[in-house]
């Protein structure tokens, strides 16, 4: 293969700084600087990358050329995304690295990930209706991404996807070699957006507080109920693998009805297997929800400042001044609440006082009080 086929272009890998698989990062690295391409290997910081062997041994160790954060995805032909149990599975969990894949996969531009690397573009939801391979424990993971997966040693999809399993030294340089190749010339990638409220990979922005939430939780949940009627129960729910419609209906109602009996603070009482009458089951949980969360906040908005004020409660023989959440343990006797249990007092039964935090005015926890 004649260098001048490949001099001039440039190659961006992502990686943190340890857990990547030895020959997934260095074998093609070498190759590719060899046949005149510029590679630059960006990590989590600027500190050497520890590359292992097996998931489990030491490798050689590989001095990064960036930052994650420093890297301009437009500038480059091919984005190279190795594997390592440990590397894939803490690169997803990184701001800069997925929006460097969902630059890539915004623009057109080839991105080649290996062995656990998908996990990367199942993170972005860059799967969805691709034909991937990878390491076969990342199957399930692929499908429920709405992508197709194949037991192939390489795969390529389109011109934004292509993914291999372990595959040999030569065939994954070659794949790289070849894929970088026939990437489009650089350009400057679109910006790409995310959904509203969302930071990263999987993990909310702060709510807005101007929001009546409780509102948008009653007409987001209305507009979801108006459809169920109409839907067949076996359609299949895009980018959720397996799930047909039933699955998903009835998964948001056992959810609704698990985050009631969260917010009371007790186990939730099982709902059973199923199958269920679909809109008057979802409309039942969803109400309960709605019902529990305006029961314990009547008023939403004001915060929790009314649960500062004071009150007499009788403990042993006299009585106490104590705030509505007193401490939950008691500093005589250390028993905290039973699991579950829906009040905050110790085990012992009795209340702590505010000045105390002791089980009663004597400090001691037993039947004499």
């Amino acid at each position: 293969m004649p260098a001048s086929d490949l001099t001039g272009r440039r190659v961006l890998a992502i990686v943190t700084n340890y857990g990547v698989e030895q020959d997934e990062l260095v074998v093609p690295l070498e190759h590719l600087r060899g046949e005149g391409v510029e590679v630059d290997v960006a990590a989590t910081s600027t500190d050497d990358v520890q590359t292992v062997v097996g998931d489990k041994d030491p490798g050689r160790t590989v001095t990064p050329t960036r930052t994650l954060a420093d890297a301009d995805a437009s500038a480059y032909d091919l984005l190279l995304v190795p594997g390592g149990t440990v590397n894939a599975d803490t690169l997803r969990l990184q701001d800069e690295a997925m929006e460097i894949v969902r630059a890539f996969t915004a623009a057109g531009k080839p991105v080649a990930a290996i062995c656990h690397g998908p996990w990367a573009l199942v993170e972005t939801a860059a799967v969805e209706g691709k034909t991937l391979t990878s390491y076969p424990s990342l199957e399930t993971d692929v499908l429920n991404a709405g992508g197709a997966w194949v037991d192939r040693e390489v795969v390529r999809d389109d011109e934004a996807t292509r993914s291999s399993r372990r595959a040999t030294r030569a065939t994954w340089t070659r794949s790289c070699a070849r894929w970088t190749r026939s990437s489009p010339p650089p350009e400057a990638a679109p910006a790409s957006p995310r959904p509203s409220g969302w930071v990263g990979a999987g993990r909310m922005a702060p709510m807005d507080a101007s929001l009546d939430h409780r509102a948008l939780l009653g007409r987001f949940q209305s507009a979801f109920l108006a459809d169920v009627p109409g839907t067949d129960p076996r359609a299949p729910v895009p980018a959720c693998g397996r799930w047909r419609a039933r699955n998903l209906v009835e998964h948001l109602g056992r959810i609704h009805h698990w985050a009631a009996g969260q917010a009371r603070r007790r186990q939730e009482t099982p709902l059973g297997r199923g199958p269920f009458d679909l809109a008057p089951f979802y409309a039942e949980h969803a109400a309960e929800l709605r019902a529990t969360l305006d029961e314990l906040d009547p008023a939403p908005g004001r915060g929790r400042s009314s649960s500062r004020a004071t009150r007499r409660r009788p403990c042993g023989s006299g009585t106490v001044a104590r705030r509505t959440r007193p401490s939950s343990t008691c500093t005589t006797c250390a028993r905290r609440p039973a699991a579950g249990s829906a009040t905050s007092r110790p085990r012992c039964g009795r209340t702590p006082s505010t000045r105390s935090s002791r089980c009663c005015s004597r400090g001691r926890c037993g039947s004499g009080g």
